[in-house]
């Protein structure tokens, strides 16, 4: 076997053996605000959120010490307030923390569903419904210890115990309100381009 070779078959084992580690990295968390003292509500109604497909729920995820709420991804399919008013429960979330049962930040989102199939198309929808934009709001940002799902399996941790590097933790609650329309400066500039366009067409 040539130097080369040997090399290339140290390396190939060096990739077998670290890459799966690096792969299977991933914590566990239970998605769910059940058993909370706080719920979720509705602030033009003041009650706790209706059962049913009427808000989406979803989880957000970030590498541990991220606190910047844009750096935030969607993990698992989002479900709906599905346990009672305020309270939902979608069991067993997986994140890809970096190690096995590592920390991670996590935040919930809920948004009122008929305005889009994700957080950021509700609230990025300028349609009104109803005479309004979306309902939309979030937890705090929340640094959690997973559960280790591998070797010796340690249980999925509890995301409505967790506290909050940022805003208030999950066991607080928090309102859904109205997502504000966009301001006058800012329409300007997006209409800006459309107008000058016309201009040009017509000189």
């Amino acid at each position: 076997m040539t130097k080369t070779q040997k090399l290339m078959s140290t390396l190939l084992l060096f990739v077998g053996v670290a890459s799966p580690k690096r792969c299977s990295s991933q914590g566990t968390v239970v998605f769910s605000n059940f058993g909370a003292p706080g719920a979720i509500t509705n602030a033009l109604t003041a009650q706790r959120a209706e059962v049913g497909t009427t808000f989406s729920v979803a989880l957000y995820f970030a590498q541990d010490g991220v606190s910047d709420q844009g750096q935030l991804v969607q993990i698992g399919s989002a479900i709906h307030i599905n346990v009672a008013r305020g309270i939902f429960s979608g069991g067993t979330y997986t994140a890809p923390t970096l190690e096995p049962g590592g920390f991670g930040m996590f935040q919930v989102r809920v948004w009122e569903t008929s305005f889009g199939p994700t957080f950021e198309q509700a609230v990025a929808n300028a349609a009104p419904q109803s005479g309004r934009l979306a309902l939309a709001g979030e937890s705090g940002i929340l640094r959690v210890h997973t559960g280790d799902p591998t070797g010796l399996p340690s249980p999925p941790a509890c995301l409505a115990c967790a506290p909050a590097v940022v805003g208030a933790p999950l066991s607080d609650g928090f309102l859904l309100n109205v997502v504000p329309e966009p301001g006058a400066t800012l329409l300007l500039l997006l209409g800006l381009p459309f107008v000058l366009l016309r201009r040009g067409r017509f000189r």
